[in-house]
């Protein structure tokens, strides 16, 4: 299904801007952003058809910030809190969180990364 291939899209979009963190920015990385937005958005609409309604649009941190709890919660099935990789994925996770608007009740959050 084209959701399907959109979801990887996302995914991969989301690896990229992550891994390192800091290696896009400036105009490449809002415009990469922007692109994850819209695909996510069209990803949605394509998993809601009608006569559902759509739910709101995502911003592309909290589009980062369900990607890197998902990674985290990967992490954590596999590796103990003493590893390195734990420790990588938490920083992440965090940094994620960091960006995204603090008004957001942490609850909705995670709700949000269940849902994917």
């Amino acid at each position: 299904m084209l959701s399907d291939t959109l979801f990887e899209a996302v995914q991969g979009i989301c690896d990229q801007l992550t891994n390192p963190p800091d290696f896009y920015q400036g105009e490449v990385r809002e415009r990469a952003e922007k692109l994850l937005e819209e695909i996510d958005a069209l990803r949605v609409s394509l998993d809601c058809p009608p006569p559902n309604p759509l739910p709101p649009r995502r911003s592309a941190k909290q589009i980062l910030l369900v990607y890197a709890a998902n990674q985290f919660a990967e992490i954590a099935r596999t590796y103990t809190p003493d590893t390195e990789e734990y420790r990588m994925a938490a920083r992440s996770l965090h940094q994620a969180e960091e960006q995204v608007d603090q008004t957001e009740p942490l609850m909705h959050k995670l709700k949000a990364a269940e849902s994917l």
